[in-house]
């Protein structure tokens, strides 16, 4: 199968909104290029896919940017929120939305599970990033392992110390080369050799999903409101709540237990859970969850 009929497969299974379980996807797309090769990986699933083209259209709006693109195969209009995280691939910086701008060549990373209008072309707000790409420049989207190879044995990374690590979620940890170890992440690079996986040592990595242990306990508002989600305290109920778009999270203290629900009849990761793997816990008034939770938001 062509890359171009591959992603307009991924985009149908976007639009009837169904989990895209048949293998992962990875991509490494050519930062001059404006359509993203999509591979299915042999092991690893990534939870993001890239799609890449020329922006034709901008409207700035209150509470979101509405960016739309032009591509090889339907286009696409990504209904984008403030906070999304925006990569200029030349300098290898973060920087605004604002500096996203008409005939620009950009790179859109793109929540699996997130829901997609059936109009032509699809208009969704689960972008949750962009790359403003450069050339030269290539990305690659996949699951490295501890030796730091992707998931298709296709590249292997080298870590200098020019090389930037940063975190989707936005923490301010140093990261080092052992946070990559079986994480999801995000590779700029520019340079690799022909070998096989090719050997890069990229201009930056951001780590989209860690596999850190799911048991192991993380903040719920830092982890949360960095992916888009509004955290709230019911004082009757006494409940949090975590909402987004259509969708509505309730959690208890001290329980494992949590209701989950939404609008779109999709199937997503939380509805195939019947509870935590751990009960949620105040520690120092700070609420802490399962890192499985976050997971799968």
């Amino acid at each position: 199968m062509n890359h171009v009929q591959n992603l307009k497969n991924i985009t149908l299974a976007l639009l009837l909104a169904a989990i895209l379980s048949a293998g992962a996807f990875t991509q490494t797309v050519f930062a001059e290029s404006v359509t993203p090769l999509v591979t299915k990986s042999p092991s690893q699933e990534t939870s993001t896919i890239l799609v890449s083209g020329i922006i034709t259209e901008i409207k700035d709006a209150q509470d979101y940017t509405t960016i739309i693109i032009d591509n090889q195969e339907m286009g696409m209009v990504f209904h984008a929120k403030k906070n999304v995280f925006v990569i200029d691939q030349k300098t290898n910086t973060l920087v605004q939305l604002s500096e996203m701008k008409l005939g620009m060549a950009i790179t859109a990373v793109l929540d699996k599970n997130s829901p997609m209008t059936l109009s032509i072309p699809g208009q969704t707000s689960g972008a949750i990033g962009f790359v403003i790409n450069s050339s030269p420049g290539f990305i690659n989207l996949s699951v490295y392992d501890d030796q730091l190879v992707n998931a298709e044995n296709t590249i292997k990374l080298t870590i200098s110390d020019k090389t930037q690590l940063v975190s989707y979620v936005g923490t301010k940890q140093i990261l080092s080369e052992k946070d990559l170890n079986n994480s999801e992440c995000l590779v700029l690079y520019t340079i690799s050799t022909k070998s096989i996986p090719a050997q890069t040592t990229p201009e930056m990595v951001m780590i989209i999903k860690t596999t850190a242990d799911e048991n192991e306990y993380v903040g719920l508002r830092e982890q949360a409101e960095a992916k888009g989600y509004l955290v709230s305290w019911d004082a009757k109920s006494k409940s949090i709540i975590l909402s987004k778009d259509d969708a509505k999270l309730v959690l208890k203290l001290g329980s494992k237990g949590f209701t989950y629900s939404h609008q779109t009849k999709d199937v997503r990761p939380l509805d195939r859970i019947q509870e935590l793997s751990a009960p949620v816990m105040l520690t120092n008034g700070k609420t802490m969850v399962p890192q499985g939770l976050i997971n799968t938001l």
